[in-house]
């Protein structure tokens, strides 16, 4: 029953490690129930990242999930002063329209009944690299 779970993630800022993780607990917030929080009480949540490009202000990475909690990337991006670029909600300046830059680039699994490998990846839609495009140019 694993499933590995990667995203490409553009964030606001240069990151400084090559790799990391945000192991941080996330719960609902108690004034906001649309928003996630990070809460001492909340579940256990781990996301890993890779860095893999650097622009002049932002940062892409390769997040994969140890845990799949609501809104998680956005949570742990933001907690480390990196919000995911033009995801308002979670502390961006930017507003790049009905989305913000988080894509799901792949999802692998273990086949239910055969447990043969299943494997599903996922190009950058043309709007997200557009918006690359853009702050890549800069």
């Amino acid at each position: 029953r694993i499933i590995e779970r990667t995203y490409k993630v553009l964030v606001e800022g240069l990151v400084d490690n090559a790799f990391g993780a945000v192991d941080a607990p996330i719960a609902r917030s108690t004034t906001d129930y649309r928003k996630m929080v990070i809460s001492a009480g909340g579940k256990p949540s781990v996301t890993n990242f890779e860095r893999l490009e650097q622009y002049e202000t932002t940062t892409m990475l390769l997040c994969k999930l140890e845990s799949g909690r609501t809104h998680q990337i956005r949570v742990h991006m933001g907690s480390i002063g990196h919000p995911v670029y033009g995801d308002q909600k979670y502390g961006s300046k930017f507003d790049i329209g009905d989305r913000f830059f988080l894509h799901s680039q792949s999802l692998a699994f273990a086949h239910p009944i055969t447990d043969e490998p299943c494997n599903f990846e996922s190009l950058l839609p043309a709007d997200l690299q557009a918006v690359l495009d853009s702050v890549s140019d800069t």
